[in-house]
């Protein structure tokens, strides 16, 4: 089974994947392709010229938001798994991931990430072997591996409107984990530490200030259906308990009412995405 790792990274980051590339040479050996995307740029990388082991390449992408980044990498990825990844990892116990994934039945499997400095797990993660509905919801996307035969199979993407660099800026890994299990997708568990990644504590109230990070949490809610309402009651709960102001409460129900009405459906034509020759 052949895999890629698909990084996100941005205009202004040449160091950034320099970095990444020292840091995690060894691993990226394991790796049969290696896509670096780079959004926001329409002209070469001088800094890597010559730098970029074999099995590496950049793909330069006008395209904004995280989304449209790990869609670009499904676009040009050609191997039987891709792993999504951001720039500021390590990664780790590879020959582990590899062997866990090549044996399980799942068309998606997550894994862990722990705290770079600290080596803490960012959750408690208490998963069986298939994760529920509600658990889609505590998955990071640089924890989902996909294969190749189901991205084909269903065209399942991500929701370029929403996640990271758009006005909706979280939930674009929990939609598409839905998206997936509507499309027939098993999402299983591998119980391993995949990366290393910085881990940024907020406090609650400054999280629920994020312009439009409420509102994204109720669109994911608004997925559920009624059920979703038990998921906007125990979030706004944890809201007032911090202070929140109402504006903030409304808007979560603004999200779940009116979904992502207004919100631009196809972001990427902010921008065209293209590779180089």
């Amino acid at each position: 089974m052949t895999w890629t790792l698909a990084v996100s990274t941005l205009i202004t980051e040449e160091l950034r994947i320099l970095r990444f590339l020292d840091e995690n040479r060894l691993a990226l050996a394991q790796f049969d392709e290696v896509l670096f995307i780079c959004q926001l740029r329409d002209k070469p990388l001088p800094d890597l010229a010559g730098k970029l082991p074999a099995n590496c390449r950049v793909i330069e992408s006008r395209t904004r938001g995280i989304s449209a980044s790990r869609n670009v990498g499904i676009e040009n990825f050609t191997t039987d798994v891709i792993w999504f990844m951001d720039d500021d990892t390590k990664l780790v116990n590879l020959d582990r991931i590899r062997k866990a994934i090549e044996d399980s039945p799942a068309d998606v499997n997550t894994l862990r990430i722990q705290d770079t400095k600290s080596e803490e797990l960012f959750r408690d993660y208490r998963f069986k072997d298939e994760l529920s509905s509600l658990q889609l919801l505590q998955v990071c996307s640089i924890e989902i591996t996909c294969r190749k035969s189901f991205i084909d199979r269903t065209g399942i993407r991500f929701a370029e409107w929403i996640g990271v660099g758009t006005p909706l800026p979280s939930g674009e890994e929990n939609l598409f984990l839905i998206d997936a299990r509507r499309r027939g997708a098993k999402i299983c568990h591998v119980p391993l530490v995949g990366s290393r990644h910085p881990k940024v504590d907020f406090e609650l109230k400054a999280m629920w200030t994020r312009p439009g990070r409420t509102r994204s949490m109720g669109i994911i809610a608004r997925q559920y259906g009624p059920i979703g309402l038990l998921l906007l009651a125990r979030w706004g709960l944890r809201g007032l308990r911090s202070g929140v102001e109402a504006r903030w409460l409304a808007d979560l129900w603004r999200g779940y009412i009116r979904g992502s009405e207004g919100i631009p459906q196809n972001w990427r034509r902010l921008s065209t995405s293209r590779q180089p020759a």
